[in-house]
């Protein structure tokens, strides 16, 4: 049986690991609530996070309290470490968010009390183990500023969707696919199999084109019924050949 002086010993010992714990648990808390974020307020997204991962705001499904999706296609490692935060533009405060994963390719973030202003917040993706900024996820706005500029994604009587200079074909995707009201790996994919003579080597990274034909609404809907766009764009990010992850000869003409 442990002696008095024993037991006394044993529980000096626990407390001083439950204090050394909250401790660290503290700074950790200081350390990321002071982190101000550096990069370009005004960065374009969905971004390039890493190799070949991209993340971007799917929809915010409410603003109060704040309930959002994030699509994320990348390194399984990188989906581990990433966090989310909603920064206050004037201060650089930063509220970090709870999230979950719902699938492969979703992040669903939240808080239980905040509600979301674009004016006062941007929505932020960061590798906390480092801990840096990976992506801005919402554009800074302002009172005292212009409006952001309106989707630059345009079509002629021909239906020719124009790319503005730099624009990735990932950006220029999701404007199609908010356009249409469309889910964007569904854009992606429907633009890609319709201009593949834009992309050197066929490339789905190297869009080179700078007028990309619209996919006809037939097309449009039979990538959505297939229901695995984001596992073939998948696919095609790590190199799988565009005429081996489709049939060719089943997409609509």
């Amino acid at each position: 049986m442990m002696k008095n002086k024993d037991i006394q010993l044993l529980r000096l010992v626990v407390l001083l690991l439950i204090v050394s714990f909250s401790f660290v648990s503290l700074l950790a808390q200081a350390k990321y609530s002071e982190f101000m974020p550096v990069g370009n307020p005004d960065q374009a997204t969905p971004a390039q996070v890493e190799g070949d991962g991209f993340v971007s705001l799917q929809k915010v499904v409410r603003s109060s309290p704040f309930v959002a999706r994030i699509n994320f296609v990348g390194d399984e490692n990188l989906a581990m470490e990433m966090m989310f935060a909603l920064v206050e533009s004037a201060s650089g405060k930063v509220t970090w968010l709870q999230q979950r994963r719902t699938n492969q390719y979703m992040f669903e973030v939240f808080h239980p009390t905040l509600a979301f202003d674009t004016q006062r917040y941007q929505l932020k993706a960061y590798r906390v183990i480092r801990p840096i900024l990976l992506a801005n996820l919402t554009e800074q706005t302002s009172t005292d500023r212009p409006p952001s500029a309106a989707p630059v994604v345009s079509t002629n009587t021909k239906c020719q969707i124009t790319r503005a200079p730099q624009q990735t074909f990932w950006q220029l995707a999701k404007r199609f696919s908010q356009q249409q009201q469309m889910n964007i790996y569904d854009a992606i994919l429907s633009l890609y199999y319709s201009n593949l003579s834009a992309f050197s080597g066929h490339n789905i990274q190297r869009l080179v084109g700078t007028s990309l034909a619209c996919p006809t609404e037939e097309q449009r809907k039979w990538w959505a019924g297939k229901g695995r766009s984001a596992t073939i764009y998948q696919a095609l990010l790590e190199g799988e050949p565009y005429n081996k992850v489709i049939e060719l000869n089943d997409i609509p003409q």
